[in-house]
């Protein structure tokens, strides 16, 4: 046995190091947001403009965004070495929705600016121009069911990881019911936003271990 183990050590050295290190380097984006949430209520109470919010909102995203990341890439490269052989595809599956979920969303927000400055939609088969409310809700439609994938997966995340990617995921299912409540009309002339304190709100349940739940059409 101590053989074998050491044949698969000198194997996937690479692998077994780069899986620690990018383990080590989530777990210390981990630990930015709770003291981004810290500062921020601090702040709120003495008392703190508009901009200053979105800056720290922004960092906390930023980080979570970071953290899931590489928890997601150090995941994978453990597949490679046989760690949770069962588990690791469904969290590969779940990581691949989140991914397609962001994106999907961020072209439906840059619609118009898209159009305006490029004269092009991402979307295949969607003109600016004609955008429909059908059209809308069909596109919601797909990016809520990536979002309910991505919120399956959440239970079977590290602990160390699991409050960065439901922050990115209650982000992100947020943006979406707000695209969802906006006409087709306005959304292709302006950009949804998160109010700040909604991403507080957030933030904070995130912080609390709170995992959301993709609500798909509510």
């Amino acid at each position: 046995v101590r053989r074998e183990l050491i044949a698969i050590w000198r194997e996937h050295r690479r692998a077994f190091v780069l899986t620690i290190v990018l383990f080590g380097a989530s777990a210390v984006a981990g630990l930015a947001p709770p003291r981004l949430v810290g500062l921020l209520i601090d702040r709120l109470t003495a008392g703190v403009d508009t901009a200053e919010v979105a800056l720290y909102c922004g960092a906390m995203l930023a980080c979570a965004i970071a953290q899931g990341a590489l928890v997601l890439w150090a995941t994978r490269v453990a597949f490679v070495l046989g760690e949770k052989v069962d588990d690791l595809p469904r969290l590969e599956t779940g990581a691949r929705a989140l991914g397609a979920a962001f994106q999907k969303v961020n072209f439906l927000r840059d619609l118009a600016a898209d159009f305006e400055t490029l004269g092009r939609s991402y979307f295949p088969n969607v003109n600016v121009e004609t955008f429909t409310e059908e059209e809308k809700v069909r596109l919601l439609d797909d990016i809520d069911a990536d979002l309910a994938v991505s919120a399956a997966v959440l239970p079977d995340l590290p602990a160390s990881s699991r409050r960065a990617v439901a922050l990115a995921q209650s982000l992100f299912a947020e943006l979406s019911r707000r695209l969802r409540k906006t006409p087709a009309d306005q959304l292709v002339r302006s950009r949804v936003r998160v109010p700040n304190p909604v991403k507080v709100r957030l933030a904070l349940a995130a912080s609390a271990g709170s995992l959301p739940r993709s609500k798909g059409r509510s």
